[in-house]
């Protein structure tokens, strides 16, 4: 994609000069602040595992990971010296939000030790002689070179990505920038900079100020229509975009500005996909741009062409295909083609996804009924799966293959095994509930509530149980409160209670809920409820349109075809 929609121009001298002080930082010694010797019978596996993890990834300079494997040696062994180390590596190697997570957990342990307020009193002195240092050499290029000093306000937030410290960030753009206000570039300078800060008002307020002082500008009204969808004031970002685009057809930032926007506006995916299709017909190489595509046509049950979109990317992209082929085989799974996908995930090599390509290539093995051979992929994935895991992924394979009753019969002797683990009873329980066995599958989730009372998606199924069968609607209301309250974010939550306002005749409620849900996560199963709400609601188009889409990403969907069957029941 052009380079335009991923970062504001840079200027490469600006970049390397200000690179060379935010790295004038010494490695980590490796001696320096060790832990003191603790008693051997203090230290178990887990605790030595991680040490010796951080130790060799501090010798192999890789400082993030490092500091990773102290953390989770810390938090395990509630070890105050183990948070002092990573918190030293992380200052060290400027880690921001690290060294913010080592000093917490270190507080945590020992709330009153002095050494925590003396560590935070000397990050603060080399914090200012940093910002000093950075700003100084700043000032320096932006003076130095007068014929690209609107390149180099543009590439200020770009060349102190590095500092891993947001506020420090905007402070120092914020003063470089001050005899330059007259600039527009350095009010979006600003901009970005109070953004990437989080005070979105300031943001906005500073992009407004670079339309004021150029207001055809279009990098400075695509910010500023980030900022606005940031704020949640999306339709406000639409209508000046779309306005601009009237006067200015071939902004391609601001189209694209406007293609992100629409893409999660509820009712108008279509519009975004018509976006990134006019600019990739300006582009048709443009690898990124073939991806978004692709995204968006799946959203909208374009399968086929997002398909077909991938694989003009793949053919593009020359040697880095990978990532690619895994999203085209999850296009082939979702499609019916698990052959397909099989094709293309036997062609993936890259070490970093080798798991999840073997994950999906045992999916599409089970599609084919071939199960041993998907068990024993599944088995090939190096993360080690512990007992619990292996069981949902393998009963999740004899799904595929559609084999539920081997499904139920693999996860009850697990149960019988493991104990009454609330996944493994929910697993059950669902099984239960594809193979028809209602009561026996409520009886289920009964217990697995009584054992586990705050276990979210267990009541969530079973107040959808008794909501979908429109029965003890006031038992299901509790069930669903409370898991509600377990998780008010939930998709499949406010699905149910959606569905739940459905069935209590409130289908206003329900839809407001249901459109939440649906927007959160896509499924077959919500999108169908929506589209019987949209029904009753007497808004067949929008339930027609949304029921096409749906079974454009869904094919094979139970839910789908069965409200697909009572929409001609109603003569729809």
């Amino acid at each position: 994609m052009n380079r335009r929609f991923r970062r504001l121009f840079l200027s490469l001298g600006l970049v390397t000069a200000c690179s060379c002080v935010l790295a004038q930082s010494p490695h980590p010694p490796m001696d320096a602040a060790a832990p003191a010797e603790s008693p051997a019978e203090a230290l178990d596996g887990e605790t030595v595992y991680w040490t010796l993890i951080g130790e060799l990834a501090l010798r192999q300079q890789e400082y993030g990971r490092a500091t990773q494997a102290f953390l989770l040696a810390a938090r395990h062994a509630r070890s105050a010296q183990l948070a002092r180390r990573a918190a030293e590596i992380a200052a060290i190697t400027r880690q921001g939000d690290a060294l913010n997570r080592a000093l917490a957990l270190w507080r945590q342990i020992e709330p009153d030790t002095e050494a925590i307020e003396r560590f935070e009193r000397m990050r603060a002195e080399l914090d200012a002689q940093r910002e000093k240092a950075v700003l100084a050499q700043l000032d320096e290029i932006l003076k130095r070179h007068p014929e690209q000093l609107p390149q180099n306000l543009l590439g200020l937030n770009a060349a102190l990505d590095d500092l891993d410290d947001a506020e420090m960030a905007r402070r120092i753009i914020e003063l470089a920038t001050t005899p330059y206000l007259e600039y527009p570039e350095a009010q979006l300078a600003r901009a970005e900079a109070a953004r990437r800060a989080g005070d979105l008002p300031a943001a906005r307020q500073a992009a407004e100020h670079a339309l004021t002082l150029r207001p055809d500008w279009d990098l400075a009204l695509a910010l500023w229509a980030e900022i606005l969808g940031e704020q949640g004031d999306t339709a406000t970002a639409i209508a000046r975009l779309e306005s601009y685009l009237q006067e200015h057809p071939y902004a391609r930032v601001v189209r694209f500005t406007l293609a992100k926007h629409l893409a999660v506006t509820p009712g108008r995916e279509e519009e975004s996909l018509q976006h990134l299709e006019k600019l990739l017909a300006d582009a048709p190489d443009d690898a990124q741009l073939l991806q978004a595509v692709a995204l968006m046509a799946e959203r909208t049950g374009h399968v086929d062409r997002a398909i077909a979109a991938l694989k003009r990317a793949i053919a593009k992209a020359g040697d880095n295909t990978d990532f690619l082929r895994l999203q085209l085989a999850q296009l082939y799974l979702t499609a019916g083609q698990p052959r397909r996908a099989e094709f293309e995930l036997r062609k993936i090599s890259h070490p970093d996804l080798e798991d999840e390509s073997k994950r999906l290539l045992a999916q599409a093995l089970a599609k084919q009924g071939k199960i041993e051979a998907a068990f024993d992929t599944l088995d090939q994935t190096r993360a080690v799966l512990d007992p619990k895991t292996e069981v949902l992924l393998k009963s999740r394979l004899l799904q595929d293959a559609g084999r539920l009753e081997d499904a139920r019969d693999w996860v009850d002797e697990a149960i019988a095994e493991l104990g009454d683990e609330p996944e493994l009873l929910y697993e059950y329980a669902m099984i239960l509930e594809r193979l028809g066995q209602h009561e026996a599958a409520e009886g289920h989730l009964r217990k697995l509530v009584a054992l586990h009372p705050n276990f979210a998606h267990g009541l969530n199924a079973l107040g959808y149980l008794l909501a979908d069968a429109n029965r003890d609607l006031d038992e299901a209301e509790r069930f669903l409160t409370r898991a509600l309250t377990l998780a008010p974010n939930d998709p499949f939550i406010l699905d149910s209670v959606g569905w739940l306002r459905y069935r209590q005749g409130r289908p206003e409620e329900a839809l407001t809920l249901l459109q939440s849900a649906y927007r959160r996560q896509y499924d077959p199963e919500i999108a169908a409820h929506l589209v019987e709400v949209l029904t009753v609601l007497g808004r067949h188009e929008e339930a027609q349109a949304l029921l096409e889409q749906a079974l454009g990403r869904s094919p094979d969907a139970e839910a789908l075809r069965r409200v697909q069957r009572w929409l001609r029941q109603q003569g729809q």
